[in-house]
Parts: structure tokens; C-alpha cells; sequence
């Protein structure tokens, strides 16, 4: 039986493919590992790498309430914004304060203070606050720099005024009362309480324009119960005195009547 022997490559040519063999591996591996661009280029820079789930605009808002109250010896602001409906969470949002206001606070329902993660930059009159919320209403408060209260020849008002950054369909500038107040301008409508129980009222501004400041004038009137046991008293001592005089006409009335019939009878 002869068994034929298979011929060997030469050895130089066991070379050159085992060369191109090495050169398509190493290829293979440097594409397969190798950063995208975008990433290298964040590592080169050192910047974080954008995660295409987070916003990447500014959120539009549906509604803004600015509210003024006391707290303990001080007077806060206090903005409240509200998604429009077809925003999406998470959402980059933009809120303005007045320049330098002191900020102590800025959060959404449910969160801890995002004031550290947020970014501020001054445009004008304004210090602009930007971050990334999850929940649909966010918050910004601030130690207000004087009293807002006014004092005139026709009683007290609250006096608050607000620039909204961005057109927004609806504005509310609130201000809580004292205790025991009311406000008896139709301009104006009860919102709901302050942290003290303080009734609020405000006013409702349509389609209001972003970079207008708004201003509300208050008047309000104290001891409103006490004033309402006032009325009350008058009106029921009016009533009474109706009432007497009513019945002394009836007597009079009575006592002629009674003399014209006793004349008639004598004659």
C-alpha cells in the first residue's frame, strides 16, 4: 500500500499569510473597541457624555403662580410652575427670579433641593435658574428683601409684581393676608391659604408675556369678623328701630281712630 505524503508550504510563504492574518486580527479588534467619536471626543475634553433619554430643550409652562406669604419673621416668593401638557418627564426647565433674590430652595413634588444641581446664569433684571425635573410641578422660593405690605389713606394692600421669562397662558400673582382679612374687590378672588392658614387672594393674568414685569396692588380690610359683628349689629339695630317707629304710627293711628268714633257716638 503506498501512501502519498502531502507537500509542505514553503516557508516564506507561511510567512507572508500568517502576517496577513495578524494584520486582519489586529484591524478586527481595533474597530471593534475602539470609542465612538462623539466619546472620544468627551474623553478628550473631559465632558460627560450626553444621554440621548435626557431633554435636550427648554419645557414649556402652562401656568405660573407667583405667591407671596410670611413665614415665621420673614416674607417669602414662592413660583410654582406647571408642565404644559404635552411636555414630557424628564424635563429641562427655566425659571426666573428677580436679580440677586435670595434662594434657598428649588424643587419638584417628591424631591429633595435641586438648588446644587441647578445651573444660574443673569439676563437682565432676572437670575435664571435651569435644571432637570421628574415631575410635572416645580417649585422656586426666596427670602423676599422688604415687607410687602403698603399702608395709604384707603387702608392696607399686599404689593407683589412678578416677570415671567417665557409667554405663559396663565399667571396668577397671589399674596396670603393677615388673619382675619378680606378683600372686597371683585378684581381680585380667593386662591386658598397661606402656611398659617392666611386666606390668599390674587389675580389671573391671560397670555402674559415673557420679560413683562406684572404688578398686583392688594387692598384688604383687617378684623373682618369683627367688622361683620359690626354690621350686623347696626343692621339689627336699624331693624329695631324700624320696627319701633312702625309701631308708634300704628298707635297713633289707633288712638285717632278711637277719638273719631267716640265723637261720633256723642253727636
Amino acid at each position: 500500500m503506498i501512501i502519498s505524503k502531502a507537500k509542505s508550504l514553503p516557508a516564506p510563504m507561511l510567512r507572508f499569510f500568517f502576517t496577513i492574518f495578524l494584520s486582519l486580527l489586529t484591524g478586527f479588534i481595533a474597530v471593534s473597541f475602539a470609542p465612538s467619536s462623539h466619546a472620544a471626543e468627551a474623553a478628550a475634553t473631559g465632558a460627560t457624555e450626553i444621554n440621548s433619554e435626557e431633554p435636550g430643550s427648554i419645557a414649556r409652562f402652562q401656568l405660573i403662580q407667583y405667591k407671596v406669604m410670611p413665614f415665621e419673621d420673614v416674607w417669602i416668593g414662592r413660583a410654582s410652575a406647571q408642565l404644559d401638557d404635552l411636555e414630557s418627564l424628564p424635563a429641562l426647565i427655566e425659571i426666573a427670579v428677580p436679580q440677586n433674590a435670595a434662594v434657598y430652595v428649588l424643587h419638584h413634588e417628591g424631591s429633595d433641593n435641586l438648588l446644587s444641581q441647578a445651573q444660574r446664569r443673569t439676563e437682565g433684571n432676572l437670575d435664571i435658574y435651569q435644571v432637570v425635573i421628574n415631575n410635572r410641578i416645580a417649585s422656586i422660593e426666596w427670602s423676599l428683601p422688604a415687607n410687602p405690605l403698603e399702608i395709604s389713606s384707603d387702608g392696607p394692600a399686599m404689593s407683589l409684581a412678578y416677570t415671567p421669562l417665557r409667554d405663559v397662558p396663565e399667571l396668577h400673582l397671589v399674596a396670603a393676608l393677615p388673619v382675619d382679612s378680606a378683600v372686597v374687590d371683585p378684581e381680585f378672588e380667593y386662591i386658598g391659604s397661606g402656611p398659617e392658614g392666611e386666606p390668599a387672594f390674587g389675580r389671573v393674568i391671560y397670555n402674559a408675556t415673557g420679560g413683562t414685569e406684572y404688578l398686583a396692588l392688594i387692598p384688604y380690610i383687617e378684623n373682618a369678623s369683627g367688622r361683620q359683628g359690626i354690621d350686623n349689629t347696626v343692621m339689627a339695630a336699624a331693624i329695631a328701630a324700624g320696627c319701633l317707629i312702625v309701631a308708634i304710627g300704628m298707635f297713633a293711628l289707633f288712638k285717632r281712630s278711637t277719638k273719631n268714633n267716640d265723637e261720633d257716638a256723642e253727636e
